[in-house]
C-alpha cells in the first residue's frame, strides 16, 4: 500500500469515527429528552370515601372552615358552625385506610357568648381560647369521643382579644398552636407534649407583622432553631436563636419562593402552567426532586396539600350529587 493510498484509508476512518460520534450524540441526547418529558398523571376521586363526608348537611359550602388532614391511616376532616349566637360547634369526620369511620359528628361545643373565641385543629387536638384562656381537647380518631381536655393558659388580667390571636404550627412529627403570650413573646404548645411549651422571643416584634399581614402556614423546623412563615406571595424565616427574621443582603427580610405547604419534616412546591411541576425540598430549601404531571383542568389549592407516602393530595369542598363532598386530586411522586 502507498503512502497516498495508507493517508486516504486513514481519513476514511477519521470520518467514520466522527460520523459515528454525531449519531450517537443524535440519539443518544433524543433518548434522553424524551425520558426527561415523559409526563406522569394525575388521579380525581370527585367523592372521597364513596359516600358524604357530611349526611346531614351541617357545613355550608360558603364556610371557609372545612379543613383536611392525613395523619399515619387516618383522613381527618373538621368543620365548625358559627351561625349560633352564644357558641361554636366543632364537626368532626373520620376515615382509616380511605373507609368512612365515622361522618359528621359534633365533638366539642364550645360556649362563646361574647364572640371571641379562637378555635384551631391539628390532627386529633383542638386548642381553643379566647381573652380569657386556652384549652386542648384531645379527640378519640376511631369513635370520635373526647379522651381529655386540659386548660393550658389561664391569664390573670384578661387580655385585649387581638393580642391573643392563635395560629396554627406544624413541626416534623405534629401540630400545635401558637399565640402571643405578650408584646415581643410567643409561645408554643404541640399536641402530644402539651405539658411544655416553647418560648419564643421577639424583641424587634418583627414576627407581629408577617403573621398579621397575610394567612400564613406556620412551620417549627425539627431542631426547633427556625419559624418558616409561608404565604402566597413568598416565605420567610425567624431564627430563633438569633431572635431575628434571615435577611438578604439589602437588609429586607430574605424571601424563599416555590414552597406551598409542609409535612414530615418536607417542604413541597407546586406550580402549574400547563405542565404540572411539584419539587420536594429539604428543611435548607434545597431541591430533593421534582415530578412533572399532565396538565390538569381541576381547580387545586396548593396551600391544603397533605401527603401519605409519596402521594400528595389536594383537598376541596364537592357538591357531588346534591350531597356534602370531598374531592381529592392525588399526585404520586414515585418514580
Amino acid at each position: 500500500m502507498t503512502k497516498g493510498e495508507r493517508e486516504t484509508m486513514h481519513t476514511r476512518q477519521k470520518l467514520a469515527l466522527l460520523l459515528i460520534t454525531v449519531l450517537i450524540g443524535i440519539f443518544g441526547t433524543t433518548a434522553f429528552s424524551s425520558a426527561a418529558t415523559v409526563l406522569k398523571t394525575s388521579t380525581t376521586n370527585y367523592q372521597y370515601g364513596g359516600a358524604s363526608f357530611d349526611p346531614k348537611k351541617t357545613f355550608s359550602q360558603f364556610s371557609n372552615s372545612l379543613k383536611v388532614q392525613e395523619k399515619g391511616d387516618y383522613t381527618i376532616v373538621t368543620w365548625i358552625d358559627e351561625t349560633g349566637f352564644d357558641g361554636k360547634q366543632v364537626y368532626m369526620s373520620v376515615a382509616k385506610k380511605n373507609k368512612w369511620l365515622f361522618r359528621g359528628k359534633e365533638i366539642l361545643y364550645v360556649e362563646n357568648p361574647d364572640l371571641d373565641m379562637m378555635v384551631i385543629i391539628t390532627d386529633n387536638y383542638i386548642f381553643y381560647g379566647n381573652k380569657n384562656g386556652l384549652k386542648a381537647v384531645t379527640v378519640n380518631l376511631e369513635n370520635g369521643k373526647k379522651l381529655s381536655e386540659k386548660p393550658l393558659e389561664t391569664w390573670e388580667d384578661p387580655a385585649p382579644f387581638s393580642s391573643k390571636y392563635f395560629f396554627p404550627i406544624k413541626t416534623n412529627d405534629g401540630s400545635g398552636v401558637m399565640f402571643e403570650n405578650e408584646d415581643g413573646q410567643y409561645r408554643i404548645y404541640l399536641g402530644g407534649e402539651l405539658d411544655k411549651a416553647i418560648t419564643i422571643e421577639d424583641p424587634k416584634r418583627v414576627l407581629r407583622n408577617h403573621l398579621y399581614s397575610y394567612q400564613q402556614n406556620i412551620v417549627l423546623t425539627s431542631k426547633r432553631d427556625r419559624l418558616v412563615l409561608i404565604n402566597g406571595l413568598g416565605s420567610y424565616v425567624f431564627n430563633i436563636e438569633k431572635k431575628d427574621m434571615i435577611y438578604d443582603s439589602k437588609g429586607q427580610s430574605q424571601i424563599f419562593r416555590g414552597l406551598s405547604f409542609y409535612s414530615n419534616g418536607k417542604f413541597y412546591g407546586y406550580k402549574s402552567g400547563g405542565t404540572v411541576t411539584i419539587q420536594t425540598f429539604n428543611e435548607n430549601f434545597k431541591v430533593l426532586s421534582t415530578s412533572l404531571f399532565k396538565p390538569s383542568n381541576e381547580y387545586l389549592n396548593s396551600g391544603e396539600g397533605t401527603i401519605i407516602g409519596n402521594t400528595i393530595h389536594f383537598w376541596s369542598f364537592n357538591n357531588y350529587q346534591n350531597t356534602n363532598a370531598l374531592k381529592v386530586n392525588s399526585f404520586n411522586l414515585s418514580k
